[in-house]
């Protein structure tokens, strides 16, 4: 299991100024944000969407055309398994899917778009067997799809996950990322809300 380190950076979200801890699995490359307070943090390098700095970033449900679009990289993903004789519908069995795929390199390093099309697939995945939602993130870098922990700021980014370990030249061992990265997310989800401030207290 790849060791776990953490990094803070400040965000905004709604208008409001949150210092965040980062989760990065050295091993995979994952980033997982979740918010606490600002006075329990120390300045540290970041990686350029968390760099501290006079920005906005806005977490919000996806639009119609928003959600459209995710269900077109998709359909792009789905296009290229059938291609090499595989299935992507959103369940479990994609991961194997999906190894394949990485472990064939169907897909070159600087075919971005598709890359980010499989993300899109580990993201669904994600939704459906993990109790996760998609959201839409808006900063200073454009509006992005990502995936939350339910009534937490816990994200996750699934559209980069593959693309940039691909671009690296970096193995991904596709089943353990899921995993991984789900777990991480459900401990720092609960870790927020036992952190949360009781009806009453101050």
């Amino acid at each position: 299991m790849a060791a776990l380190a953490a990094d803070l950076g400040v965000i905004r979200t709604r208008d409001v100024a949150l210092v965040c801890r980062v989760g990065l699995v050295s091993l995979l490359g994952l980033a997982v944000v979740s918010c606490r307070k600002p006075q329990e943090a120390a300045p540290v390098s970041l990686t350029a969407r968390e760099v501290p700095g006079p920005k906005k970033t806005a977490i919000a449900r996806p639009t119609p055309a928003e959600l459209g679009r995710v269900e077109e990289q998709l359909a792009v993903a789905e296009r290229l398994a059938s291609a090499h004789g595989l299935v992507l519908d959103g369940g479990e069995d994609d991961l194997k899917a999906l190894q394949s795929l990485l472990d064939r390199r169907v897909l070159a390093p600087n075919q971005t778009y598709e890359l980010q099309c499989l993300g899109l697939a580990l993201g669904r995945v994600m939704v459906n067997r993990s109790a996760l939602v998609w959201v839409t993130v808006e900063d200073e870098y454009g509006r992005d799809p990502a995936v939350n922990v339910d009534g937490t700021s816990v994200l996750l980014f699934p559209l980069t996950m593959i693309s940039k370990r691909v671009e690296q030249g970096r193995d991904i061992p596709v089943e353990e990322l899921y995993r991984t990265t789900v777990a991480e997310a459900r401990r720092m989800a609960e870790a927020e809300k036992r952190r949360a401030p009781r009806v009453g207290e101050h």
